[in-house]
């Protein structure tokens, strides 16, 4: 959820976004997106999330020209347009107490509370011109590569195995190589990059992302809400909340906006993508069978 239309601090934080150190964009990165948390949130959980120091979070509030992150909550609290901040329902700053302490004795409550926030979040996500062009392109351009890495790579290979029943040309990046020329040789400039991935960020993603960009192949990354790299160098960032109060950070709302972008390709395509579910459907019938 944004910060409302209109506040200063969303341009400022906009602007760390695009030129503020890794730190920096980390720190701002999730500020934007857990807008909501703000009002339950110090120095020290801010810090433990984003996995930055204290000292950290103390000098970026002072680059945004605050003295400290009490300063920010302030400037949220009494600048920001209430309705914007609480548009998906009762906002935390009306009602920070009783949810506190609620949160507080159900760690369970507070997991499906964020799952939930975050399916909402998705199919806002989902609304957006920048997931309208994603989609878009991954309808129309001849051909799709998608990469993840460590746990991601499964989620990878839920997207281009749903996209390839509905239109030929998409596939999985080719990892063992190491020189990537079925992104940067075969066919690049009828190529798109989809980079799936999520901390700890492996440095091959950023770095695949930046040759990519260099080379002129536009590059979807789907990620969490606490990447500062990526706003920066890819064509499109959908950002994912991955933190439900586990053991460690769970991508599973990822796989629900790989549904609503297969979904959007879907649309995009029309009617015609018909033919070719039909004659994926016949083949299967004839060379497997379903149990009846």
């Amino acid at each position: 959820m944004g910060l409302g239309k209109g506040l200063g601090l969303q341009k400022r934080l906009d602007d760390i976004l695009c030129s503020g150190t890794p730190v920096e964009r980390a720190i701002a990165s999730y500020l934007v997106e857990h807008v909501l948390d703000l009002p339950f949130e110090t120095a020290a959980s801010l810090a433990q999330k984003i996995r930055v120091s204290e000292i950290s979070i103390g000098r970026f509030a002072r680059a945004l020209g605050y003295r400290n992150l009490k300063e920010i909550k302030e400037a949220v609290k009494v600048a920001a347009d209430i309705q914007a901040i609480s548009s998906v329902g009762d906002s935390p700053w009306l009602l920070g107490p009783e949810l506190a302490e609620r949160f507080a004795k159900d760690n369970a409550g507070l997991a499906l509370e964020r799952e939930i926030h975050a399916v909402m979040r998705n199919h806002d996500l989902a609304t957006t011109e920048e997931f309208a062009r994603c989609a878009k392109r991954l309808a129309h351009f001849k051909n799709i590569k998608v990469a993840g890495f460590q746990t991601e790579r499964g989620l990878a290979q839920y997207l281009a195995h749903n996209l390839s029943y509905l239109r030929p040309g998409v596939s999985m990046l080719e990892m063992d190589s190491g020189h990537f020329a079925d992104v940067f040789l075969d066919d690049p400039q009828n190529t798109a990059l989809v980079v799936f991935e999520t901390r700890r960020y492996s440095q091959l993603a950023v770095t695949l992302v930046k040759k990519a960009q260099a080379e002129g192949i536009p590059v979807t990354v789907l990620t969490d809400t606490y990447c500062g790299w990526a706003r920066a160098i890819g064509n499109e960032v959908l950002q994912v909340n991955t933190d439900f109060n586990h053991f460690w950070d769970a991508t599973g709302q990822i796989a629900g906006l790989v549904n609503l972008l297969v979904n959007r390709v879907f649309q995009e395509l029309g009617p015609g993508v018909e033919d070719r579910l039909n004659g994926i459907a016949r083949n299967y019938g004839t060379l497997v069978g379903h149990q009846r």
